[in-house]
Parts: C-alpha cells; structure tokens; sequence
C-alpha cells in the first residue's frame, strides 16, 4: 500500500475512521494521523463557525459583537481540556524511557496523536483566526508566531520525531490554559461587562483569575523551563555529542530544529510568567486590577 498524504486522506476521506482515529487518543500509523490531523482540524473550524452564528443571532448584545471570539473560546477550552487529558494522564502514569535514546526517538502513539491533532487544529482553525478569521484576535503577532512554531513542532511530532516529551509538552502543561480560557473571555477587552451584571460569572472569573496565575507560574514559568533544561536539552546533546548513540545527519538536524523552537518556546513561557508575576504583585499590592496578558499553549 501507498503511503498515505494529505490529497490520499481527503480524496479517500472516511467518516467513521477518523472519528473512531481522533477518539482513539492514539495514531499507531501515518494513516491514523492523517485521520485524526484533518479530524480535529474540520471538528474546530466547524465547531467555531457554528457557535459564532449561534451567538451571533441568540447570543447577548455583548457576546453577538465579538462572536467569533465567544466561538474561539468555546473551542479552546475543549481543545486544552482534551489535549491535558490525554496527554497529561500518559505523562503522569507512563514509565519514563531509560535512555534519551529512547525518550527522543522511540515511537509513542500518543504523541503522534497529540502532535496531529494539534497541527489540524492549529492549521485550520486557530491561525486562521490570529489572521483576521476573528477579527479581535489580528494583530497579536507574538502570539500569532507562537502557534506558528508550535505548528511546526506538531507537524516534527506527527511525521518524524513522536517523542515521549510530547507528552509534556503538548499535553500536559496544558492544565494552565483551561482557566485562561475563561479569563481570555471575560478580559476588559471582550466580555468584562457580563461580570458586572451578575454575580456569578464575577465568582467565576475571580476564581479563573487566581488558578490561572498559580497555575501559570507553576506549571509554564516553573516546571515546563526545568523540563526543557534538565531533561530535553541534556539528552538532545548526549544524542548530537556522545557514544554509545550515533545520529544521522538528517536526525541532527531535526535534532538541532527543535532545540530552537523548544528554546523559543521555554523564552516565551519565561516572558508571560514575569508579566503574569507583576500583575500578581501589582494585586497583592492593591494596585492595578490584576490583568493578564495573553498566554496560551
């Protein structure tokens, strides 16, 4: 059988197994990828188109101006939710690999799958939407560069390099962003006028607000730099530098690629944990009214 493509899986395009490939929170195969990839990718931009008319037409004065933002949102907190889920339970469950060889170059279903899914999504739903798909989201460049390079790294993940470190990375830390989603919506910016109207949706935020800072700070400025620094890079290096490993060419190179976008990726990390630190501050001091910049994962 022929190796399958993007233009084989569309021509040939099979409901029920990329249903069955996408909920399977597993890719053993190219194919399976492929499946679950253009899966997720349809299931997000079609989930966020239906639900922007949706609030556009019955949705609140507040919500129908912006919603294809309320739809970006909706979409986001089940992509993180399912994204932490899946690979969060293997990162925390799994046995760590014994050598780096086999950390960075044993194959790992899960990661294929988490590495697709989160290419699809990327691809057809979310920088569509940095790009003017949502009209509130243009112009966030660093944000917009950041899914960016982690389409790049899903795209490494689901061809070349399905390494147990997907399960951190693209899993995972993603706990910190299931409580951003909600204090994304309710920022001064979009939606901050429901919370004044009512009392539970201002608890609602006020918690968000809170998890999502400890939770920011533990997880991205903390944990995901120690993954990065004590674990990734050293066995990387051990696999560009030392015996008994011998790396091809074509496998140090990609090697060397996702030590950049992973140092990238950790400076970003780094970056949004000091403004997220100063509103803290700011909040503890009285001052401000603690907003935080975007962060995503």
């Amino acid at each position: 059988m022929a190796n399958p493509t993007l233009i084989s899986t569309l021509k040939n395009f099979q409901f029920n197994d990329a249903l069955n490939d996408f909920l399977s929170f597993s890719c053993p195969s190219m194919q399976s990828a492929y499946n679950a990839a253009v899966f997720s990718g349809l299931l997000a931009i079609t989930t966020h188109l239906l639900i922007s008319q949706i609030c556009k037409l019955f949705g609140n004065k507040i919500i129908a101006k912006d919603s294809g933002f309320a739809a970006h949102q909706f979409v986001a907190m089940y992509n993180m939710l399912l994204l932490f889920f899946v690979g969060g339970t293997e990162w925390i469950q799994s046995t760590k690999p014994g050598t780096a060889n086999e950390r960075i170059f044993d194959p790992n279903s899960t990661a294929r799958w988490l590495g697709a899914i989160t290419l699809g999504q990327l691809l057809t739903w979310d920088i569509p939407c940095g790009f003017g798909l949502v009209t509130s989201m243009k112009g966030d460049m660093i944000m917009l560069a950041h899914h960016v390079i982690m389409a790049y790294v899903g795209y490494i993940g689901m061809f070349h390099l399905t390494s147990y470190y997907y399960l951190f990375f693209f899993g995972f830390c993603e706990l910190s962003s299931i409580p951003l989603a909600i204090v994304d919506f309710f920022h001064p910016k979009h939606f901050e006028a429901l919370t004044k109207s009512s009392a539970i949706l201002s608890k609602i935020n006020e918690i968000s607000r809170i998890l999502f800072a400890v939770l920011f700070i533990l997880m991205r400025a903390m944990y995901f730099p120690y993954v990065y620094a004590t674990m990734l890079v050293p066995d990387i290096m051990e696999l560009l530098q030392k015996q008994p490993y011998v790396v091809n060419k074509s496998k140090a190179n990609m090697l060397w690629m996702i030590l950049g976008a992973s140092t990238s990726l950790t400076c970003l990390q780094l970056y949004w944990g000091k403004l997220v630190l100063i509103q803290v501050i700011k909040l503890l001091n009285g001052g401000g009214n603690g907003d935080n910049k975007k962060k995503k994962r």
